[in-house]
């Protein structure tokens, strides 16, 4: 068993969660995403968007800490309109490849169902691209439930994207 902490993301993480965000991206999306695209990320460019999210007060993030912090879960309430609209949206969930399949992915989501739970929201909603089988398998996993899907472009590419939903938050807390 992997020894972790799971707690609130401060603004002092901000370079460690865009190292984690663009390293994970590097390494899930190559073969998905152009090499251009994911070689052109940059820890200055993530660093600076995490303090703005961090210090926005919108958005709720939870990181996974060891001797570093190894990963990251954040959302917010739903951006989206129509018909698949959920209370809550989880934008972003990534572990270091080094530490998946540990626990941490289910205990980052977890700790996000909590406070959403805390904050009187009931349903969620996330988007997963298709070509990424892993993360599919894992919110599936968690009970999610395909209910719509779209098309994004990212580098001039068009990627399938799937949304997972939750009609009852407190069955991914407990």
């Amino acid at each position: 068993m992997v020894d972790f902490t799971i707690r609130q993301a401060e603004l002092s993480d901000a370079e460690a969660l865009a190292r984690v965000h663009v390293d994970t991206w590097r390494t899930a999306y190559r073969g998905i995403m152009t090499d251009e695209t994911l070689d052109a990320l940059c820890y200055d460019q993530r660093t600076a968007h995490w303090k703005k999210i961090l210090t926005g007060g919108k958005a709720v993030t939870f990181v996974a800490a060891m001797d570093e912090v190894v990963g990251f879960a954040n959302g917010a309430r739903d951006r989206s309109e129509g018909a698949t609209r959920a209370d809550a949206e989880l934008f972003a969930i990534y572990v270091r490849e080094d530490h998946q399949g540990s626990g941490i992915g289910q205990a980052l989501v977890r700790a996000l169902a909590a406070r959403f739970i805390e904050l009187e929201f009931q349903t969620l909603k996330l988007w997963v691209l298709d070509a990424n089988s892993q993360g599919g398998r894992f919110y599936r996993g968690l009970g999610g439930e395909p209910s719509d899907h779209k098309v994004m472009t990212i580098g001039g590419i068009d990627l399938q994207k799937t949304a997972y939903s939750w009609s009852d938050l407190s069955l991914l807390v407990g």
